[in-house]
């Protein structure tokens, strides 16, 4: 095969996926005392640090997953996947946690790239 390997062509996927969630999810969360600029910033280091952490999350998927079907690949992705939002329901910011949420669900289950796993035979 000429594929690229596996996790570059995660990333490419994952990252405008995770930005534009983001993006829909920073225009329906309700600014309070905070300027445009504050809460651009806060949205842009908390958008960050759930991309990053997802992105090594998948690294390790990735490495350390080599057996099964795309199907259970998926379905621990998904559940994997779900660990870096969690901390923004404690924020209590409903529309960013949901809205982040069904980012993470939609790119493990539908558009992150089948993984080359081993057959057990």
């Amino acid at each position: 095969m000429t594929h690229a390997p596996w996790f570059p062509r995660c990333a490419a996927r994952y990252v405008p996926l995770c930005a534009a969630g983001w993006f829909l999810a920073m225009a329906l969360t309700p600014r309070g005392a905070l300027s445009f600029g504050e809460q651009l910033a806060d949205g842009v280091n908390l958008m960050l640090f759930v991309a990053a952490v997802s992105l090594f999350l998948l690294l390790l998927l990735g490495l350390l997953k080599r057996y099964g079907t795309p199907g259970g690949f998926r379905t621990v992705a998904a559940f994997l996947l779900l660990m870096p939002v969690l901390p923004l329901a404690l924020g209590g910011g409903g529309a960013l946690f949901g809205i982040m949420l069904l980012t993470q669900v939609v790119f493990a289950t539908a558009v992150m790239p089948k993984p080359e796993l081993l057959v057990v035979r």
